[in-house]
This record gives C-alpha cells, sequence and structure tokens, in this order.
C-alpha cells in the first residue's frame, strides 16, 4: 500500500525497507541483517541518516522516533557520544577505512557501553559516499568484565593476604609455577627460586621425601578430588619447616591428572601448638585431679577420667549434664550465688564442696573454678580443677575434736593434779603433825594411842589414795594388765561377805541391810577371769555405795545374761545421782573429803577405775539412777567357764616363820626401811647382812654364804637390775626378791626379766613378806 507526498513518521515505510534491503551491499561477507543482534544504520555523506534496522530503539532501549533525513544530533539516539561519532564518520569517509570503538553513555538514566563499528560506501569509483554504522549494547558483557577482573583483582589480593602459598603444575611439564608467596613462605625472593617441579621436591625432608612423593603419584593416578599431605621443606636458614598442602586436578578422558592445583601452607607454629595440645591432652586425661569444663549455663563439655571416677558417673551419662548433680544439699544457695557472682566477674573462685556421687557417697573436695576467654577477652567456658579432701577433712574433725579432748583433758588433768595436792598434803599433814605431838613426851596413854591411831588413818588413806592414782594412771596409759586365772564365784563371794560386814561396822552403818543375791538356778562356779580386779570393782562399787546410803539396804549380786556373758550389780537405797552427772559419773575426778572418816573410802577414783577394769576384763559397765531414789551400778564381763583349779596348800602359820640357820642379805639405801625388815626377821631367828649400795651387795655376797637377797631396785652406784644379773652370772637358783616403789611402767616384769624369783612392791607389808621368804627357805 503506497502513501504518495507522505513524510516519514517512524513507521516503515516501502522506500525504507528498499533501503534496508540495499543496506548489506558493503557489510562483511555473511552478516544478516534479520538474524543480527546488532543495529545498523545509514549515513550518506552530508551526515544525514537514510536507512536504519527496525531494532535500532531495541538495542538502545528507546522509544522509536522516525530519523531518517535527521543527523546525528537531531536523532538524538547517540546522547553524549553523538559528536564523537560523527568526528568518527568523518574521518571513515575522508580515509575510507573501517572504524571501531566502545562508547560508554547514559540509557534512560542508566549506564550503558556501546560498541560501534563505520564501514564506508564507496561508489563506484571507489569515494565513500555514505557510511554504515553497526551498533551493539555491550552492556551486559562490559558488566561480566567488570564482575571478572574484580574478581581477579580480589582473587589476587585474598592470596597476598593469606598465608597461602600458590602452585600450579602441568602434570608432562617440568614447568611448575610457585607464587611469590610460595617462595617467600621459604625465605627466597621470587628469582631465588626456578619455578620447576623439581624445585618443589628437592626442598623436602629426606624423611618425608619417598611418603610425598608416592603419595601425590598415587593421587595423579587415582580417582580422588582432593590431595592433602604433611610435610617439611627447607627454608633458606636451612631449617625445616611444616607445611601442609591441598591441592584439585583436572583429568583427561582416562582419568589421569593433567593439571593440578594448590597451595602450602605453613603449619610450623601449629605443629608445635598441636604438640604442646597433644601433651597438654594426654596430662589432663591421665592427671588424677578431676577436672571439667562447662558452657556459660553450666552445662558439662568437657571432663577428664578422674572426674567420672570421682562422681561416679560413666562417659555417655554426664554429656548434656550440669556439674550440679553432685550437689549434696549441704551448702546453702547463698553458697553458690557467690560463686556464679565470683565467676562470671571473670574472677576465680576457690573453696571446698561437699558433694555427693552417683552412688551416694559424700565426699569432700577442694576447687578452683575460673573462666576461659577467648582472644577478645570474652568469657566462653568455665574449667573446675579439683581434689578430693575427704581425708583431709576427717584428720581435720579428728584434730579438732582431738584438740578440744586435750583442752578438756588438761584442764582435767590440771584440776586433778590440783585436787591430788590437796588430798596428799592432808593425811601428810596428820602425819607429821602428830608426829611432832608424839615426840614432845608430855602426852598421856590415852593421848598417845589416840595419835598412833590417827597417824595409822592418816597412812592408809594416804596408801589408798596412791594406790588409786596409781591404777587410775596405768589405766589411762593402758599399762594396767590383768592377770585371768580360775576365779570362784562362790570363794569371791564368802570373802567379800566378810570384808563388807566389817566396812559397814567401821563406817558405822549397821542399820543398813546388807543382801546378796545370786541366780536360783544351778550353774558354773568358776570362770576364767582376774579374780583380785573382780573384787576390787565390787569393793569399790559396795564402798561407794555405802557411802551415800543412810537408811534402806545395799544388795551385791550376779545373773546369768546367757551362755557367755554374766551381769554382776551393786544396788542401794541411797541419795541417787541427778540425770545431768550420770553421762560423767565414769570419769577421772578427785573428791574433796573433809575428815579421815570421809577419805576412809578413797578420793573419788573408785567408779572411773572400776569402769577401766571392767573394759580391761572384757566387759561394758552402766549405770541407773534417779534423785532420792537409789542408784544400781552393773556390768557384764565374758561367762568363760573353767575347771576347779587343784588345790593349793595352806599359808604357813606365824610360827612357822623360822629361818634359823639361814642368811637373808637385805639390799637397801634408806635406812629405816631396812630398820623395818630387821625388825620384822629379827623373831625369825634369820641372820641378817645390810649392804647400804649395789657395790656393798655385790661385795657382801662375794664374801658370805648367802641364802636369800632382799634386792632393792633403786640404789647409788649399781641398781638393783645390774645387781642382780651380775649375782645371776654366777649363782641362777639363789632365791632374788626385789622390793620396789616403782608403780607407774610395768615395773614386775623388769624386775623378773633382770632374774628375780618374785616382786614385793612397798610398802611392804609383814605378812606378805614372811610369807614370800617362807617359800623360799626350807
Amino acid at each position: 500500500m503506497e502513501y504518495p507526498n507522505k513524510k516519514h513518521t517512524g513507521s516503515k515505510s516501502q522506500d525504507n525497507l528498499a533501503a534496508q534491503s540495499n543496506m548489506s551491499e558493503n557489510l562483511p561477507e555473511g552478516f544478516n541483517i534479520q538474524c543480527s543482534p546488532e543495529a545498523l544504520v545509514r549515513i550518506d555523506a552530508e551526515g544525514r541518516h537514510t536507512s536504519y534496522s527496525e531494532n535500532l530503539f531495541l538495542v538502545l532501549q528507546m522509544k522509536p522516533t522516525n530519523i531518517v533525513g535527521k543527523n546525528l544530533s537531531e536523532a538524538g539516539y547517540l546522547g553524549s557520544i553523538s559528536e564523537d561519532v560523527k568526528q568518527a564518520i568523518n574521518l571513515v569517509l575522508v580515509s575510507g577505512q573501517p572504524f571501531s570503538k566502545e562508547f560508554s553513555l547514559q540509557l534512560n538514566n542508566q549506564p550503558n557501553w556501546l560498541s560501534i563499528s563505520i564501514y564506508p560506501e564507496p561508489d563506484n569509483k571507489g569515494q565513500a559516499v555514505g557510511v554504515t554504522l553497526i551498533i551493539r549494547n555491550i552492556t551486559p558483557q562490559k558488566d561480566l568484565q567488570r564482575q571478572f577482573t574484580e574478581r581477579v583483582k580480589r582473587y589476587s589480593l585474598a592470596v597476598e593476604a593469606s598465608d597461602f602459598g600458590i602452585w600450579d603444575w602441568e602434570v608432562d611439564s617440568e614447568d611448575m609455577y610457585l607464587s611469590r608467596k610460595w617462595k617467600a613462605q621459604l625465605g627466597y625472593y621470587p628469582d631465588e627460586l626456578d619455578n620447576r617441579y623439581s624445585t618443589w621436591m628437592d626442598l623436602i625432608h629426606p624423611d618425608d621425601y619417598n611418603r610425598v612423593k608416592r603419595s601425590f603419584h598415587n593421587f595423579l593416578k587415582s580417582s580422588s578430588l582432593v590431595f592433602e599431605s604433611e610435610f617439611r621443606l627447607k627454608h633458606k636458614d636451612g631449617i625445616y619447616r611444616w607445611f601442609k598442602t591441598r591441592a584439585a586436578a583436572t583429568r583427561d578422558e582416562h582419568g589421569y591428572a593433567n593439571r593440578v592445583l594448590g597451595t602450602n601452607r605453613d603449619i610450623t607454629t601449629e605443629k608445635k601448638h598441636q604438640e604442646n595440645l597433644r601433651m597438654l591432652h594426654q596430662a589432663i586425661m591421665q592427671s588424677p585431679v578431676p577436672i571439667v569444663i562447662t558452657d556459660l549455663d553450666g552445662y558439662i563439655e568437657f571432663f577428664n577420667p578422674a572426674f567420672c571416677k570421682i562422681t561416679g558417673y560413666k562417659k555417655e551419662e554426664l554429656v548434656g549434664k550440669k556439674t550440679n548433680i553432685q550437689k549434696s544439699g549441704y551448702h546453702p544457695q547463698s553458697f553458690y550465688q557467690n560463686l556464679w557472682d565470683t565467676i562470671t566477674s571473670g574472677n576465680e573462685w576457690v573453696g571446698e564442696f561437699k558433694n555427693r556421687n552417683k552412688n551416694g557417697r559424700v565426699y569432700w573436695e577442694l576447687a578452683s573454678i575460673s573462666s576461659l576467654k577467648d582472644e577478645h577477652g570474652i568469657i566462653t567456658n568455665y574449667i573446675k580443677i579439683s581434689e578430693e579432701i575427704t581425708s583431709f577433712k576427717r584428720l581435720e574433725e579428728d584434730l579438732k575434736r582431738s584438740q578440744k579432748r586435750t583442752r578438756i583433758e588438761n584442764q582435767s588433768r590440771n584440776s586433778f593434779m590440783a585436787n591430788m595436792s590437796h588430798e596428799i598434803r592432808t593425811p601428810i599433814n596428820g602425819i607429821i603433825g602428830f608426829s611432832e605431838l608424839l615426840k614432845s613426851g608430855d602426852l598421856t596413854p590415852d593421848q598417845q594411842l589416840r595419835y598412833v591411831d590417827i597417824i595409822e588413818e592418816s597412812s592408809r588413806y594416804l596408801l589408798l589414795l596412791i594406790d588409786d592414782i596409781i591404777d587410775i594412771s596405768k589405766i589411762e596409759a593402758n599399762e594396767l594388765k590383768v592377770k585371768k586365772d580360775a576365779c570362784s564365784l562362790k570363794a569371791t563371794f564368802k570373802e567379800l561377805a566378810e570384808q563388807f560386814r566389817e566396812m559397814k561396822t567401821d563406817k558405822q552403818k549397821d542399820h543398813i541391810e546388807i543382801r546378796f543375791r545370786k541366780p536360783k538356778l544351778k550353774h558354773h562356779d568358776y570362770i576364767f577371769t582376774d579374780t583380785r580386779r573382780l573384787k576390787q570393782i565390787l569393793f569399790n562399787l559396795f564402798d561407794n555405795a555405802l557411802k551415800y546410803t543412810e537408811s534402806g539396804y545395799v544388795e551385791i549380786g550376779y545373773q546369768l545374761m546367757n551362755q557367755n556373758k554374766i551381769q554382776f550389780y551393786v544396788e542401794d537405797t541411797g541419795m541417787g545421782i541427778p540425770k545431768e552427772n550420770l553421762k560423767t559419773i565414769f570419769n577421772r575426778t578427785l573428791r574433796h573429803a573433809h575428815s579421815l572418816k570421809e577419805r576412809e573410802g578413797g578420793a573419788g577414783l573408785g567408779l572411773a577405775i572400776s569402769d577401766g577394769l571392767v573394759k580391761l576384763l572384757g566387759g561394758s559397765m552402766n549405770v541407773k539412777s534417779a534423785p532420792n531414789k537409789g542408784s544400781i551400778f552393773y556390768f557384764t564381763i565374758p561367762y568363760d567357764k573353767i575347771s576347779a583349779p587343784a588345790k593349793t596348800p595352806q599359808k604357813s602359820a606365824k610360827s612357822d616363820y623360822n629361818f634359823e640357820g639361814c642368811t637373808i642379805l637385805i639390799a637397801e639405801d634408806v635406812d629405816y626401811n631396812y630398820e623395818y625388815l630387821f625388825e620384822i626377821l629379827k623373831e625369825t631367828k634369820a641372820t641378817v647382812l645390810w649392804a647400804k649400795d649395789g657395790i656393798d651387795t655385790l661385795n657382801l655376797y662375794g664374801k658370805n654364804e648367802i641364802d636369800l637377797v632382799l634386792m632393792d631396785i633403786q640404789m647409788p652406784e649399781i641398781d638393783g637390775y645390774e645387781a642382780t644379773r651380775t649375782i645371776r652370772q654366777s649363782n641362777e637358783k639363789i632365791p632374788i626378791i626385789a622390793q620396789t616403789a616403782y608403780a607407774m611402767s610395768d615395773e614386775h616384769q623388769k624386775c623378773l626379766d633382770a632374774g628375780c624369783n618374785e616382786v614385793l612392791s612397798k610398802p611392804i607389808k609383814m605378812k606378805a613378806l614372811l610369807d614370800t621368804l617362807a617359800k623360799y627357805l626350807k
């Protein structure tokens, strides 16, 4: 359809289509206007548009408009580059040579890049009468190029900034690219090392060479995607450093690597840290000290075997748990609050825990809890290092109890010593005082007899006091020994009955009834125990009961508890014992007495001595009492039945103490002690010799025929032990009777070990002395 005389409006006219069909005459061979992404524009020699391709404004992303007959400035589609393009067109028209250039301009307020190529259109004479412009929008390509350039730049900067050395190897070639960083890691400048595969291999430590070469060649032949290895390379300073290489390969159709690209990283410091970490980890895992690491909320993240051992939990039981599984309930909440306040502020907490393990065992531990921080000083974890101190806590508690007990004992001992001094001085005062009155001579016979009685009573009390002190001291020092033998219950109670009746009369308490009770059932009479100590216990209990009973009765008896136990008791209707005093009734104490009559029963040590003796006999003692209702003391000992012993001959009568024809050597350094013994022996018609020290004893023994020696143990020059041993060297049969005042240690056995036949303790009683001598002198 034709529109004659119609001007071009931007729509396609047949003239423009015809012009487009002729545009390709001077274009490169194979150029197809319809298929090309480039726009075509024809401009005549006067600079006016003669035709253009229909995709021009699509390429330029502009609204279509008619530009035929207009110059570049009037057309406006090239914007700010119009003048530059116009100059290029003129250059092509003059030179007749094509021209190409890339231009940057704003299209629709967006930066764009155009590639413009200008070709001359010659006439039949070869003169350029116009040009053809090929316009291509290359903004996407420019963006890709820019991104690629930026990436390459970033990659180059990253490589330079990193601690990686780059290497690139064409496998079929000896050439290997070694980056500046690769060489710098070994202390070399870029031109100091050749970029060759052999450079790398020659620097490998001899001990690593075969391993690395073998594993690398295996990688080249394998289908592995990544190659990794650690080895040592020789630094320029001659020291080998550890490196870690990581590489990837491209492979041919047979799977064989044809190119390998890799990195080297210096791990020398890491290796040292790893070794230190390995040793630290091993030390922690083998440490006998429990160690545990938690997160900020107290959840367990790491622990060593020692922690498992002390808590009793297995490894899988601790994962995900909090350390509060150890709580025993001993510590208050404020204790843990103070702990958390300390460690969350970055400070170390040190203290003691009383914890409970999985099995319920309670234990003490001394712990140190501190925070672990990152390189910025931020707390990331908490670590607890602890040590079980249960045994030390027990020792501490024992020490505290011991110190308390020692303080109490010291107070008791000081009080005891003060009281003992008072108790000893009181009878001594009576002995010395009335002895001085006796020496005055101005006394009636009745007064003399009374004063002698007072001296005798004071002496008996003093001796009883000393015996009690010795017994209690031996019991507390664990030095008192019991001598068990056949003990007749019938004979023991018969003898005690006589003594108790005498005691009742002496204390002027005939109105008090004494009862004896024994089981009605027939039972075995003889038991295996220490008769003397059994009597002593019952004597002390009876004496104590009689002392505090003003009316009623005192009952002494025993009963069989079972086949193995027998119980003795002493019951009274006396004043009783207050409840608060029952706990300390068997403690050591000294009771002040205000008169000799009161002192006749001892100094108040009887209960403590009796309790100690019962324990030595293998039993226990208790008491039941109430004020004004009386008391009952009872003790239980083993009921060890034993056969009746053979009858022993009766002791010698007084008329049998006739030692005429016998010579007795008395070794005694104290004059009045010798005089006392001489007076006893005077009526026996024995010949008596007196040695005043150890040397004199040996001299008299060597010069005379001696039948028996009374050996004092404590003598000057040579003591009784040494004198006895000397005599025994020449005579093993002569009777030697030791006489000693020692009582605190096991003196009896020591005398026997020295060679003595028997031991008499001072003060020596007349009957005991005569009976002992009669045993050895025929």
